[in-house]
């Protein structure tokens, strides 16, 4: 469920995201890869899953510039990224990553789109 999916970003740091744009989450699980876009660059870094916990690598990024409140964004989004430890689906199919604990800070929220 969490791989062969494209997650569409919709919160990080329960600071909501920018409207109209699209930063994205794939999981490949064949190359141990997850990559998307932050909605200015793209990205990639390394993952593993085990049940519901979750390593990912420190993601590495294209340089384009954007406007400031897309970089920091992306900062946030890419910070998230690495320091997801848990994952969890509900129901709606909506992808929620956690920092180092279940009970801890609420890291992303992304909805699958395929």
């Amino acid at each position: 469920m969490l791989e062969a999916n494209l997650w569409l970003l919709e919160d990080v740091d329960q600071a909501g995201v920018i409207d109209y744009v699209s930063a994205t989450l794939r999981f490949d699980s064949d190359r141990g890869l997850l990559s998307g876009s932050t909605g200015c660059n793209r990205y990639s870094a390394s993952y593993q899953f085990d049940g519901e916990k979750l390593s990912v690598g420190i993601p590495r990024s294209t340089r384009k510039s954007c406007v400031p409140a897309l970089m920091n964004q992306e900062r946030k989004f890419l910070a998230a990224l690495s320091e997801a430890s848990f994952f969890a689906i509900d129901q709606k199919q909506s992808l929620t990553l956690y920092d180092t604990n279940r009970v801890g800070r609420l890291r992303l929220i992304a909805k699958q789109v395929d």
